[in-house]
């Protein structure tokens, strides 16, 4: 790759590998992910000119993404929005929409497992 997203130069936010090793994705600030195959691109070399097997965005509100990620058997794409506080997953396949989880800021928080496990067994001894 030549350090271009595609035929214009976007800015590059971040590049996420599918836990396989199969496919990778780079969010840029072009409000675009694009989705890569590893093999195509190890295929065609230093010079090569990849193309994404996907290319995934809201065109309807233009969503910027804040953080992208695979799913575990890498077969979806949830990416996170920066400003509407909701994820989108979408099938990496065929590049549809499956879901959009929508919440308010602060909804959805990170737990400690320590302290679930503490509280859970708190509670047992009550």
């Amino acid at each position: 790759m030549t350090g271009q997203c595609g035929p214009s130069s976007s800015g590059l936010k971040s590049i996420e590998f599918a836990r396989r090793g199969d496919a990778f994705l780079i969010n840029t600030s072009d409000r675009v992910i694009r989705v890569y195959d590893s093999k195509e691109i190890i295929t065609l070399g230093k010079d090569g000119e990849p193309e994404p097997i996907q290319k995934l965005q809201d065109l309807v509100n233009k969503t910027t993404w804040k953080k992208c990620c695979f799913s575990g058997d890498g077969e979806y794409i949830c990416a996170g929005s920066a400003r509407q506080h909701a994820l989108y997953t979408r099938e990496k396949s065929i590049g549809n929409l499956v879901k959009i989880l929508r919440g308010t800021k602060g909804e959805l928080q990170k737990t400690h497992p320590i302290i679930s496990s503490k509280a859970s067994k708190d509670k047992q001894q009550m």
